[in-house]
């Protein structure tokens, strides 16, 4: 079994700026940096990390380095974790796409663009953000059986991925319902198992940030 820890970065310049930041590289702002050293003073005293690996947009690799610096370890960057693709919107304030593309903006907000759904002119669909970003997962599974993983990712990469868990666990559905997870926010840790198959197998924490102060504890049993 090899369990992956899914971090999604600290706060950035484009969350500061409301803007729609999608592969554009801004870095880490004053309370990102902060945020990255407690994230690494929490899976340091809770976890036995083998291998850090983060996309290779710099904000994931800023919130990745206090911990590679804890652990001892370098960073691999792979380009199929970045986030989505949004295309035209990318670098658009939120507040302003809203207004100029009522049509297209609830589907994006619900994140439910399939490949027929209208969406940005050159955006990613779910479907093809899955397929990279479960590629990548495959590679790290077959590189590191039985280990531990750290993945420092974005949210709507996230939130296309669990998508698919939730097809593969009504458990987690629920409690993701129930919790009213509709996104990923900044820092949250996500553990998931797979096999040494690379074939999902559970999530027994799920957008954890108590370490932030902002949220609770919440493990999921199956």
């Amino acid at each position: 079994m090899t369990t992956l820890i899914f971090i999604r970065h600290a706060q950035s310049e484009g969350n500061h700026l409301g803007v729609c930041s999608g592969q554009l590289d801004y870095p880490l702002v004053e309370e990102g940096f902060s945020q990255a050293e407690r994230t690494a003073a929490y899976l340091r005293e809770h976890y036995s990390i083998d291998a850090i690996y983060a996309s290779d947009l710099c904000r994931t690799v800023q919130t990745a380095r206090p911990t590679a610096d804890a652990f001892g370890l370098d960073i691999v960057t792979d380009r199929r974790l970045r986030e989505a693709y949004v295309g035209a919107w990318e670098g658009q304030k939120w507040k302003e796409l809203e207004q100029k593309y009522p049509q297209i903006f609830p589907f994006w907000m619900r994140f439910q663009m399939d490949r027929s759904d209208p969406r940005p002119e050159g955006a990613e669909c779910r479907e093809e953000i899955v397929e990279r970003v479960e590629a990548a997962i495959r590679d790290i599974v077959i590189t590191h059986p039985d280990q531990c993983v750290a993945i420092f990712c974005h949210g709507r990469m996230l939130r296309a991925l669990s998508d698919t868990w939730k097809e593969k666990s009504p458990v987690l559905a629920e409690e993701m319902k129930r919790r009213n997870i509709n996104g990923f926010q900044s820092c949250s840790v996500t553990v998931a198992e797979y096999d040494n198959e690379a074939r999902f197998m559970r999530v027994p924490l799920c957008h954890y940030r108590g370490f932030l102060q902002e949220a609770p504890h919440t493990k999921i049993n199956e």
